[in-house]
């Protein structure tokens, strides 16, 4: 009975050491998707673009902060803007852009670069 018991025992440990049970390895790393993090972008001219803004009359609205706040004012399309910084918000790139003494938030979307 001692000798089938050792013979179980050993192959539990064989067993154990083939397929990896109880080993200290690292697991392998698994893929998350991640936001791009904020970081200070360089200052560059842009042309902030709206065709059919301008199709019906309507210039571009530029906010006070990203995807809320209020209009604090409106440029011509495809005016040339200063972007002074950029950030990703609930899944979109907002910029914040400088014209004629003013700064304000508008969707990347709408700036092209020069």
């Amino acid at each position: 009975m001692k000798k089938g018991l050792l013979i179980i025992c050993l192959a539990v440990v064989v067993f154990s050491l083939l397929v990896g049970c109880g080993s200290q390895s690292t697991p392998e790393p698994t893929a998350t998707k991640q936001e791009p993090t904020a970081t200070k972008q360089p200052e560059i001219e842009v042309v902030l673009v709206c065709d059919e803004c301008a199709e019906i009359g309507m210039e571009i609205n530029i906010w006070s902060s990203q995807f809320s706040g209020k209009v604090i004012f409106s440029v011509p399309n495809r005016t040339v803007v200063t972007r002074i910084d950029r950030e990703y918000e609930d899944g979109r790139y907002w910029i914040k852009i400088r014209y004629q003494g003013k700064t304000g938030w508008i969707l990347e979307d709408f700036a092209e670069t020069r």
